[in-house]
């Protein structure tokens, strides 16, 4: 920031309108600012300050306090300052008063406006890139805060540094590690909650044997073990279900031979009856009788295998249902995560579209700007033809009234000849010639010719003549005002190969055109009331979480079905391996056979009226006797009660091997859960140690060394170059006795270190604390730090150009060699495109520096003049 021009009115103790150009400065580089004490010296940085930064040049000074006491307190205070910055010209205005009524305008290089205290105030930090405080610590360096910068803490010289030299940069890399470090840290916490949750649920289903203070080798070995001993018990309790069911079978065999020997005698009973009485019911009754025979084996044999599939399919149909309902409810969270992926495509495009809206919106004004200045290009060639064509005209007119005017006054010459002639006498002189003798006289006109018309006819020549210098000047006046505003839209990169106002207005029509379809196709693409993107983030993480546990409970399901279906696959050949073996034609025809219980009876009951019959019929038939003499009835309840024993004991065998079944696929998917667990722990340990160590080198926390981050390792190279710079300025300053250190450790290596300074002193070859210095080594010691940043930061020039140097006394401690130091390091300082001001009450300086601003106090306030 370099100074053009400041104005102040009813500013301090300036209460008439003061200008001071600083353009006058430009040329010594050094000036200095002198005057009584009150003047008002100290004011002008105000004033500087002020229109930047909305504050005095120190603390102490409040802006409410920079009202003029000279006017009124309703009075208007204004502050103007005009300034470069980077080659561009901006101007500030501020005006207050003591009603607290602040405004300001800020007018840029592109002729745009901005006001509004708070707007002016962020636009001017972000253009000089320095905030208040760090303005005064490199540019301003104010009464009673001169030594700042150089007592200032580390902390304070890092905030300073972040800004001048850009350093944010290592600060966000330095976050960045540590907020991945924290993750991954955070992540290996989860997993460890995740591995206890699973050890206290075995704990608390196995008391008997706890894994919770197990290591990781113990606790897969006991689980290997309990899946090992699970196994063995289901091989064994296998083998006692199927020896189970062969007595079962034995005992269902042996039940069968007794029906079938007592079924035989009833049937002989009955045909011997039937043999007595009729023949013609024999044969129904032995097909009452088989099938009698068939309802009891398939009650026995198929109906409760069929019952038992019937239970297994009802249940596999429940859990393929429940399975269904998961699948489906997995369906609609992909539905609502693909819909949130939209929400958040059409987010993140709403969010590009507004940035495009207001882009095309600002260059549809510049168009607009640059239409109403070729429209009055156009307006100017327009005025330009007619006043060409005008002075063409004119040309024309002034040409046939000077042919008019000549041809006019030649013939009224030539008439008056003739009126004279006629008056002449020989031997008379001639009142013209004076001759007596007139051989040829004149020959008067055929009409008389008026002088009068002849003067006429010369002022209409003069009056077109006026008229036509008058165009003539009009036109070169167009001309001129056609080429400025010319060039000034040729400047610009779209309108820089036209040359007229037509070609410039289509062209701009083009551009607004162009830019309006554009604008309006932006706004229609635009979608008001989107989500924003962080609320559309969030719902996805919830949405992963519900399908994460979906998967979860749908492979559980999914095993369950796989289960169930495999003990109905299972049921159902037993089912037809012993309809096979009940030789049952189909299991169709076994189903058929089964009988209910009334059923059986009336058939039992019909067979058994039949056999009555068949034994009355006995006594004539007793010749058959002995075909079954020696056979008796045998009793069944010992046989049935066998099978019921078998029956029972299979039940408790079976479901034995379910839950020994379902503690081992618990046992199993506990050891996968943790394998799973203990090899992502594994896997991600070398990252979360190596981020560990980066985050700890980058944010200077590691143990047992200088708690320096990266950000300030680098500020602390920068300080190094700074104090190199300084050295150069102390060195002539002090005579060569003194260096700046930037120290190298700190003693504590709890403390950040990396910025602070220290001083060597060459005639007692010691390093001396900053503060041990005089009032007057501190004064250069800063003065050089001061310089010592400028001169860094412009040959980093990133952004940030220190071009002006403000210092408010502080020369009065120095003696008469160190003040010609100083000024000579000024001088040099000034001579590398630098202007520097000096505000001192030091007589000497007004001798050594001829360039002044002299400020004079009166009773009706302070006044400003230059001397050179």
């Amino acid at each position: 920031m370099r100074p053009v021009e400041l104005e102040m009115e009813a500013f301090g103790p300036y209460a008439d309108n003061t200008l001071i150009f600083f353009e006058k400065c430009e040329k010594a580089g050094l000036f200095l600012v002198c005057g009584d004490t009150g003047a008002g010296k100290t004011t002008i940085f105000d004033g500087i300050t002020f229109a930047l930064y909305d504050a005095a040049s120190t603390e102490v000074r409040k802006p409410e306090n920079l009202h003029s006491d000279y006017v009124e307190k309703k009075a208007m205070s204004k502050v103007r300052l005009l300034f470069t910055h980077k080659g561009e010209v901006y101007q500030v205005t501020r005006t207050f008063n003591l009603n607290r009524k602040h405004e300001a305008l800020l007018e840029c290089p592109d002729k745009s406006a901005l006001t509004g205290r708070k707007a002016v105030n962020q636009k001017l930090q972000d253009i000089l890139g320095l905030d208040y405080r760090q303005f005064k610590q490199v540019s301003m360096i104010a009464q009673g805060e001169f030594m700042n910068l150089l007592l200032a803490k580390s902390d304070m010289r890092s905030e300073i540094f972040r800004k001048v030299f850009d350093t944010e940069f290592y600060k966000l890399i330095s976050d960045r590690l540590k907020n991945m470090s924290i993750k991954e840290r955070e992540e290996e916490k989860l997993r460890e909650e995740r591995r206890r949750q699973v050890l206290e649920s075995w704990d608390a289903l196995h008391p008997d044997c706890p894994l919770a203070d197990r290591d990781r080798e113990e606790i897969f070995e006991i689980l290997d073990s309990r899946i090992h001993q699970s196994r063995e018990r289901e091989k064994s309790g296998r083998k006692e279900e199927q020896r189970l069911e062969k007595e079962k079978d034995r005992a269902l065999k042996n039940l069968e031979r007794i029906q079938k020997n007592n079924g035989e005698l009833k049937t002989l009973y009955a045909l011997r009856k039937e043999l007595e009485g009729t023949k013609l019911r024999a044969g129904e009754v032995r097909e009452l009788e088989k099938r009698i025979s068939e309802g009891k084996r398939a009650n026995i044999y198929i109906k409760p295998l069929a019952d038992d599939c019937t239970e297994k399919k009802n249940l596999l149909a429940d859990e393929e249902a429940h399975a269904g309902e998961i699948k489906k409810e997995i369906r609609e969270l992909e539905q609502e995560k693909k819909a949130l992926l939209v929400q958040m495509a059409a987010a993140k495009r709403e969010e590009k579209l507004g940035a495009e809206i207001q882009e095309l919106t600002e260059r549809l004004l510049v168009y607009e700007k640059w239409q109403r200045e070729a429209e009055v290009l156009l307006e100017l060639e327009t005025q330009k033809e007619k006043l060409l064509e005008s002075a063409e005209n004119q040309i024309t007119v002034q040409k046939e009234q000077g042919i008019a005017y000549e041809s006019y006054r030649e013939e009224f010459f030539r008439s008056q000849a003739g009126l004279l002639a006629r008056k002449l006498e020989e031997g008379k002189p001639c009142p013209v010639c004076g001759s007596t003798v007139h051989p040829v006289k004149a020959a008067c006109g055929k009409k008389e010719l008026s002088e009068a018309v002849l003067k006429e006819m010369e002022d209409q020549k003069e009056k077109t003549s006026a008229k036509l210098q008058k165009t003539l000047t009009a036109l070169a006046e167009n001309g001129k005002e056609w080429q400025t505003r010319m060039e000034h839209l040729r400047r610009e990169a779209a309108l820089s190969g036209k040359k007229s106002g037509a070609a410039m207005r289509k062209k701009t029509a083009s551009l607004i055109k162009e830019a309006g379809g554009r604008l309006e196709k932006k706004k229609a693409k635009s979608t008001p009331g989107v989500l924003c993107v962080e609320t559309i983030r969030k719902n996805l993480e919830e949405n992963a979480q519900r399908r994460a546990a979906a998967g979860r409970e749908i492979q559980i399901c999914e095993k369950r079905v796989t289960e169930i279906a495999k003990d109905q696959k299972a049921a159902e050949g037993k089912l037809l391996l012993e309809v096979k073996q009940q030789k049952f034609k189909s299991r169709a025809k076994a189903m058929e056979a089964c009988l209910d219980s009334e059923e059986m009876a009336r058939m039992e009951k019909e067979t058994q009226a039949y056999e009555d019959h068949v034994r009355e019929l006995q006594i004539r038939i007793r010749s058959l006797a002995p075909s079954l003499r020696g056979r008796k009835l045998c009793p069944e309840e010992d046989v049935r009660e066998q099978i019921q024993r078998a029956e029972q004991q299979l039940r408790t065998v079976r479901m034995q091997l379910r839950e020994e079944y379902s503690a081992l696929d618990r046992t199993k998917e506990v050891r996968r859960q943790l394998e799973v667990l203990f090899e992502e722990s594994s896997r991600t340990k070398n990252r979360r140690l190596s981020l560990q160590s980066l985050s700890d080198t980058a944010c200077g926390t590691l143990k047992g060394k200088p708690k320096i981050s990266l950000e300030r390792y680098v500020q602390s190279a920068y300080f190094r170059m700074i104090a190199l710079e300084a050295n150069r300025r102390l060195e002539r300053m002090s005579s060569g006795r003194y260096e700046l250190l930037v120290r190298e450790e700190k003693e504590n290596l709890q403390s950040r270190s990396g910025l602070d300074l220290d001083v060597y002193d060459y005639h007692t070859g010691k390093v001396r604390g900053i503060r041990s210095l005089s009032g007057g080594e501190s004064f250069q010691a800063a003065l050089s730090l001061a310089l010592g940043v400028s001169g860094v930061i412009g040959q980093f020039a990133g952004g940030i150009r220190v071009e002006t140097v403000f210092i408010d006394e502080g020369f009065g401690s120095l003696d008469e060699q160190s003040l010609e130091s100083a000024v000579e390091t000024l001088s040099a300082l000034s001579r590398e495109d630098c202007l520097v001001g000096i505000i001192s009450h030091v007589p000497e300086l007004k001798e050594r520096i001829e360039c002044r601003i002299e400020v004079e106090k009166n009773r009706g306030g302070s006044s400003v003049f230059f001397t050179s």
